[in-house]
């Protein structure tokens, strides 16, 4: 009897076990679009830490490969987004994201609000990215190769990047002329960008009601896609003669020294989607599908209601 107890019991314990894993697992499961409006958090601050979110999302999109959650307080419409892939990081960085607000709740950006961000400005990235080369370690005794990024390198050109993002790009607003204007404006318009401790991208973004000309309870359509990398405009940029160690970098990748090409030393980390040749020429994508993703548009439409706060 006593045995009997103790297989009886033993099977509950892996019964309650196994019940517990599947709603963990279940607890994790993300829908593709988000299917909630969502108060946002009291303290929120548009600086693209994910602190007073705790790092928990409405969604995951595998269509663009990124998290998001959608929501508004009774003054602004908030967006924060995270990308974990490094490949996807490459495309954002190089191409932004834009946010299209259909007020006619239409799958078209006629007629509709588009906010880009971040706006990559190919020239301030190259240079940002030659002042962190210089800091790359030395070739070892005996060698001619540089080595491979560190972790710190990588941190620091991470850094360097995300600071040349000042701008934010508007259409369609009725007070606002199209046009690219800086992230400290006065139409309280807000957007940062910086990268996790993970090295996962974080986008985080802020849209007034007011400019939106949205109320409490009012429902819309939204497109979130990711731009995909001007790959004319991103070789144009890097384009540079004289570069660390005398090197001189041409459209075709050639020369010493380090890569020109901006997000591949950037986003470079060892599982990363970048895999560096180790020669001191241009560092190439692992695959041909992670250069078709990072030059290709993705996106997708969803609708949201405006919680009433």
């Amino acid at each position: 009897m006593k045995k009997k107890i103790q297989i009886i019991s033993r099977l509950a314990i892996g019964s309650l076990f196994v019940t517990l894993l599947s709603l963990s697992a279940n607890a994790q499961k993300l829908p593709a679009v988000q299917e909630a409006s969502v108060a946002a958090p009291a303290n929120v601050k548009v600086d693209a830490k994910l602190g007073e979110w705790e790092n928990n999302f409405q969604a995951l999109n595998k269509t663009t490969d990124i998290y998001y959650t959608m929501a508004n307080d009774a003054n602004n419409l908030y967006l924060v987004m995270k990308s974990a892939d490094q490949a996807n990081n490459n495309k954002i960085i190089g191409g932004g994201i834009n946010l299209t607000i259909n007020k006619a709740n239409k799958k078209s950006e006629k007629d509709a609000f588009v906010v880009s961000f971040p706006v990559a400005n190919m020239a301030n990235l190259r240079n940002a990215m030659m002042s962190g080369m210089r800091t790359s370690r030395p070739a070892a005794s005996g060698t001619t190769a540089q080595q491979g990024p560190d972790s710190a390198m990588i941190a620091d050109m991470r850094k360097r990047v995300v600071s040349t993002f000042k701008e934010i790009k508007l259409i369609g607003f009725k007070d606002i002329p199209d046009s690219v204007i800086s992230i400290y404006n006065e139409y309280g318009i807000k957007a940062f960008v910086d990268f996790d401790d993970k090295g996962s991208l974080v986008v985080e973004m802020a849209v007034p009601l007011k400019e939106l000309g949205l109320d409490a309870g009012a429902a819309f359509t939204y497109n979130i896609k990711l731009n995909g990398i001007n790959l004319n405009a991103m070789m144009s940029g890097m384009r540079v003669s004289g570069g660390p160690g005398g090197a001189s970098f041409s459209r075709d990748g050639g020369g010493g020294g380090a890569a020109p090409m901006a997000t591949t030393v950037v986003m470079a980390a060892p599982a990363g989607g970048i895999a560096m040749d180790g020669g001191g020429g241009m560092g190439m994508p692992r695959s041909m599908g992670d250069i078709a993703n990072m030059l290709s548009p993705t996106d997708f439409w969803g609708k949201y209601t405006l919680i009433k706060k």
